[in-house]
């Protein structure tokens, strides 16, 4: 455009005549060179958004050739065009979460950038595409590669979907055996236990009647490399090997780069060998591992270029309706020159467009090679030597660093055990103390005057409240414990810690306490802080086995937003520090560093599983606050940590439940597994007043509710109990009575429940084992909500 507005000036410029215009002809030329390029140029039309979906991990060559191939044809009419590629790797990992994940993902990406179509890779990403095309655009035209055993009623009842089979031509196979080997009648048909290599026995299964009556199959699917070879070394004459997948063996050896396979299978086999499919790469086998077997009718390197030609059809405004499936994949028959001589076969037998690979070259061809050879021979010994040395380093690094991540697992594997262990203990022995705690309370009230008993019954309770207390620690222990926010009083806190850490700190420690002035009250979970000062307590006490001096203390302080860029974690606003300092060992700054990391530990084997000071740094994070530590070797270690403080919620009592509940009206359904604890909830229900219906299982309630729902004003869920969960009866009640209240129960925190079950928000969840108190204010609270 900017050429039609220089041709323009220059008209101009003619049409001017005489010196006197020559200026002002010299300044419309300028002004047409500066003028800027017509909207038309400006706005030139944006290439199409395209999705392609993979079912492998990138590096896999054969699937990024069958990529590349589409994408060069689709360059050819569309040269700035960029797909969005999606790897999903179904081939390895095929979780159904995961699986969620990707197709949010996809989803999402579609949403901000809605593809023109969607090309898929073999099967995986088909059925992908396929299972979630109302998410992806249920529009949007489908344009599928790599398919192994397509058949028509795959895309039965879809519109919008064409694409190129993957399958191979076993019959032009079987022609040129047949040709080249009339007197064989058996096939050693060599496969292998990967998922492609099932994929392909099937596939040849399904065609393996069309030649029964000629050919004796044996399948060898189960084979070592040297196996392998040996079985083809004592073939008789009248066998023939026949290839479908031989990429890795039995032991998981990978033969696709490991060039002493295919040199000696090629070399050792008494019978030719075909294959049904080449490795990727090209036209030249010379440069891959299988030079040297056989040949056959192979998939060539067009697969990825003729789905790049359906699609480009697609995308220049074609349906795909009018757009056939391309039942087999671009293939050409070929053979290796050098099996020819070997087994004396003629190259004159070959039928018409036969490829074949490593004929003989020319006198100069060959002796270039070996020229080159020779003149690089000393540098190529000298390339040897370094990437031996680099790889022995390399592997060494390798095995140590496989060692620790070795250790690592066993160490997390045997955490997760224990973990899943105490979480099953402490739901199980919640349920045994909510019958303890629920009967004493019963009896507590009997007694109501009689001294002595009473003494007994409360005995009881406080026995109870401690064997819950050791399940919230049990919970804690495997980390599924959510915060139970309390108000605390921070010198109380510590006083009390040091009480009960007397004994287990020892007289070699001297224990010094600063604490506050003034008392300090402030909300957080106050079991998980004692964990904290206990862990740090007790790291200390270790770091100081000939003894020393152990100092705790509280220092309230106010941080500005200058304060907080050193302590991105925090907020400004008052603060409480709390410090923990030893004149123990001391560490280095990179032990420092690595401090808060899981299973790392300074500690001598079997005196620390290093996961202390990781679980303190967890519940510090989780408070919303920060730690910092200090520590130099000789000098000991400082521990600082810092929590946000709330004054406006100091004085909030600790004790929320009411001490009295009016009388309860109307119709309670109360669902319940164990028997014992059932009894307990219907006893504290029915004595507040109200009808209590009960059932021991999901199908129980859900018949329940389905006969009094009209008079229900809440139903109580145990959220695990046979035949129904809590969360299906749940779905039922919010489907067909949404005006009904849940309340669900469960010996299990919040956050330990599975998913599937656990309450959504706004729906009231009590952990037993709970009091009758307890019980009845979460009930009322609900019922006036």
């Amino acid at each position: 455009m900017k050429t039609l507005n220089l041709k323009a000036g220059r008209a101009c410029f003619r049409l001017l005549s005489g010196v006197r215009h020559r200026l002002l002809a010299a300044c419309l030329a300028g002004l047409a060179l500066a003028a800027p390029p017509a909207r038309a140029e400006a706005e030139a039309p944006a290439p199409p958004d395209v999705l392609i979906l993979n079912s492998y991990a990138p590096g896999y060559a054969w699937s990024d050739d069958e990529i590349a191939g589409a994408l060069g044809v689709l360059r050819k009419s569309h040269p700035l065009i960029e797909p969005v590629i999606e790897y999903l790797d179904f081939k390895r990992f095929t979780d159904p979460a995961r699986e969620r994940w990707l197709i949010e993902d996809v989803a999402d990406k579609c949403r901000v950038r809605p593809p023109r179509l969607i090309i898929t890779f073999d099967n995986a990403a088909f059925d992908f595409a396929l299972k979630y095309r109302a998410r992806l655009g249920p529009d949007i035209p489908i344009v599928f590669g790599g398919m192994n055993r397509f058949t028509p009623p795959m895309i039965a009842g879809h519109r919008g979907i064409t694409g190129v089979s993957e399958q191979s031509d076993y019959s032009g196979t079987f022609a040129l055996i047949a040709h080249l080997r009339p007197r064989a009648r058996r096939v050693l048909v060599i496969s292998n236990q990967t998922e492609s290599g099932r994929e392909s026995r099937a596939a040849f299964a399904e065609l393996r009647p069309r030649y029964a009556d000629r050919y004796t199959f044996e399948f060898f699917d189960h084979w070592t490399n040297a196996e392998l070879i040996d079985r083809v070394a004592n073939l008789s004459d009248d066998w023939v090997g026949l290839i479908l997948d031989a990429t890795r063996d039995e032991t998981g050896h990978d033969n696709y780069f490991a060039p002493g396979f295919s040199q000696a299978l090629s070399t050792q086999a008494r019978v030719p060998v075909f294959l049904t499919s080449r490795p990727p790469g090209g036209n030249d086998w010379s440069v891959y591992p299988w030079d040297g077997i056989g040949g056959g009718m192979v998939v060539a390197d067009l697969h990825g270029a003729a789905v790049g030609e359906l699609a480009a059809r697609v995308l220049a405004g074609e349906s795909p309706a009018g757009l056939p499936v391309v039942r087999y994949s671009p293939q050409r028959l070929e053979v290796d020159y050098r099996q020819m001589q070997r087994f004396r076969l003629s190259v004159d037998q070959l039928p018409p467009g036969t490829q074949v690979l490593n004929a003989p070259v020319t006198f100069y061809q060959v002796n270039r090679s070996r020229i080159i050879l020779t003149a690089g021979v000393i540098l190529l010994l000298c390339g040897i030597i370094a990437a031996l040395s680099l790889n022995i380093l390399w592997r060494r690094r390798a095995e140590r660093a496989l060692r620790r991540a070795e250790e690592q697992l066993r160490s997390a594997q045997k955490l997760e055990a224990i973990g899943l262990l105490a979480g099953g203990v402490a739901h199980d022995f919640n349920n045994i103390l909510q019958v303890i705690r629920g009967h004493a309370g019963f009896l507590e009230e009997s007694l109501a005057g009689a001294a002595a008993p009473l003494e007994d019954v409360r005995t009881i309770l406080s026995a109870s409240e401690r064997g819950a207390q050791l399940t919230r620690q049990l919970l804690a222990f495997s980390r599924k414990q959510p915060l139970l926010p309390e108000a605390v009083e921070a010198n109380a806190l510590v006083t009390d810690l040091v009480k009960m850490l007397r004994r287990v700190l020892g007289e070699h420690i001297e224990v010094q306490l600063a604490l506050l002035p003034e008392p300090c009250t402030f909300v957080a979970d106050k079991a998980q802080l004692e964990q904290v000062l206990l862990n740090l307590c007790v790291n200390a006490r270790d770091a100081m086995p000939s003894g020393g001096r152990l100092r705790i203390e509280l220092k309230q302080t106010t941080l500005a937003a200058a304060d907080t860029a050193s302590l991105p974690e925090l907020k400004p606003g008052p603060h409480l520090v709390l410090t923990v300092s030893d004149t123990g060992c001391g560490m280095r700054r990179e032990l420092v560093e690595h401090l808060f990391e899981p299973f790392f530990t300074t500690k001598a084997p079997g005196h620390g599983t290093g996961l202390g000071l990781s679980v303190v740094y967890g519940v510090v994070r989780q408070h919303g606050g920060a730690i910092r530590v200090y520590s130099e070797v000789g000098q000991g270690s400082v521990f600082r940590i810092l929590l946000p403080l709330n004054p406006a919620v100091a004085s909030v009592p600790t004790e929320k439940i009411a001490e009295e509940f009016p009388a309860g009206h109307g119709a309670i359904l109360l669902a319940e597994d164990d028997p014992q604890v059932r009894r307990i909830g219907e006893r504290v229900l029915a004595h507040n007043g109200f009808e209590v219906l009960t059932a021991a299982n999901g199908e129980e309630a859900e018949q329940l509710i389905a006969e009094h729902h009209a008079r229900l004003r809440l139903v109580v869920l145990d959220v695990l109990m046979p035949k129904r969960t809590g969360r299906e009866v749940f779905n039922t009640l919010r489907r067909e009575y949404p005006r009904v209240r849940v309340l669900f129960c469960s010996g299990y925190s919040a956050d330990m429940l599975p998913k599937e079950i656990a309450p959504e928000a706004g729906v009231a969840l009590i952990n037993k084992p709970y009091t009758a108190r307890e019980l009845l204010d979460r009930v009322h609270q609900l019922l006036r909500d």
